[in-house]
């Protein structure tokens, strides 16, 4: 833990006067509980969840955003890519956890957004295909995957009524893609167009 919950607190509550949401990177367990008895709006990474952090998610409507992708390309990248042996070392113990809490985390009903911690070791800021890959090999279907990336972040950040979803009246932002990536999670990472408010950029 760095904050306390009181600190937390009233962070939380000053956004919150002016609509704005709180979000926070919470790896462990006694951090996670803390940031959400203060009413923490959304949790990144949240390695270490419980079954009463879980249940406080959803009585709360707290999201999670696991970011998956961070400690995949840490271990991935390894000590011979030049990742620092410590950084390593941390990744292997929490690797697993980091899994298993997202998968339970899921699978009991807690609302998932997309996000990948880009910036990590070998995590480019163009990875969100990778991400998706990876909640897919944790057991989401990929048109779970796909709506982390789009109504599911849209819901989080509160644009719902405009991004996330095709749909008359919000904005034409829309991605196709070479092959059906519902049927191969695979297919997400060979956009053939974006368009952006109608046109093709």
């Amino acid at each position: 833990e760095q904050l306390t919950r009181e600190e937390m607190a009233a962070i939380v509550e000053e956004a919150h006067k002016k609509g704005a949401l709180t979000c926070t990177h919470a790896q462990g367990n006694t951090g996670i509980k803390n940031a959400l008895a203060a009413g923490i709006d959304c949790i990144e990474h949240g390695i270490y969840l419980d079954d009463e952090a879980i249940n406080t998610m959803l009585e709360q409507g707290s999201w999670l955003v696991p970011t998956l992708c961070a400690p995949h390309f840490i271990l991935k990248g390894g000590i011979a890519g030049g990742v620092p042996e410590y950084a390593v070392r941390k990744t292997e113990i929490v690797h697993d956890h980091h899994f298993a809490s997202f998968q339970k985390a899921f699978k009991a009903g807690v609302k998932c957004a997309c996000g990948t911690d880009a910036g990590t070791p070998y995590n480019p800021h163009n990875g969100t295909p990778h991400e998706l890959m990876l909640m897919v090999k944790a057991g989401l279907t990929p048109m779970e995957a796909i709506e982390t990336a789009t109504i599911n972040s849209a819901k989080l950040m509160g644009v719902e009524k405009t991004l996330g979803s095709i749909e008359v009246g919000k904005k034409a932002h829309f991605a196709i893609f070479k092959k059906d990536p519902t049927e191969d999670i695979e297919n997400i990472a060979v956009c053939q167009m974006t368009v952006k408010n109608g046109e093709i950029v």
